[in-house]
């Protein structure tokens, strides 16, 4: 059976529905993250990244959304990443900073 991981990402952002891409970041098996982020369309790049950068702040699974970043960074071409707005490595920055806090709480509290 074909899987069309990316073709769900491209749906899901062409029907601007936020609610089933986090269900779908965080149901697909961990072994698929590298092959999806292969294959994603690179007019969806940016918008994917900007997802998971607002998805550091708000996920209960920063570990899998950090998967996914690492992946959409690592596996497309620099040419995807020279048009990225600024505003989105400001959120991504500050997405990651809100999870070294809420790690930095846990661990204080171990």
């Amino acid at each position: 059976k074909s899987k069309n991981y990316p073709g769900v990402i491209a749906s899901a952002f062409g029907i601007k529905d936020e609610r089933m891409l986090k269900i779908f970041i965080t149901k697909i098996p961990c072994s698929y993250i590298d092959i999806i982020c292969k294959n994603l369309p690179g007019e969806l790049i940016g918008t994917f990244m900007a997802f998971l950068a607002k998805e550091i702040e708000e996920s209960k699974h920063v570990e899998l959304v950090m998967l996914w970043l690492r992946a959409v960074i690592l596996f497309n071409q620099k040419s995807h990443f020279e048009n990225i707005d600024m505003g989105l490595l400001a959120t991504l920055r500050t997405g990651i900073k809100a999870m070294r806090h809420r790690i930095a709480k846990i661990v204080d509290m171990a």
